[in-house]
């Protein structure tokens, strides 16, 4: 879980993923360029579990 945001994520490295797709979230999330499928997100410094 990210930023409240349910997405499957595929690891590149320790500290980055690439967004697969939303699982769980509000349909503006699907409007957000940040959460767009193929972008890189860090995984250090998000809470909850993996």
């Amino acid at each position: 879980m990210m930023n409240g945001l349910l997405m499957q994520v595929r690891p590149v490295n320790d500290n980055e993923a690439v967004i697969v797709r939303l699982l769980d979230c509000p349909l503006e999330a699907y409007l957000n360029p940040a959460n767009m499928p193929g972008t890189t997100v860090p995984l250090s410094g998000n809470s909850g579990t993996t």
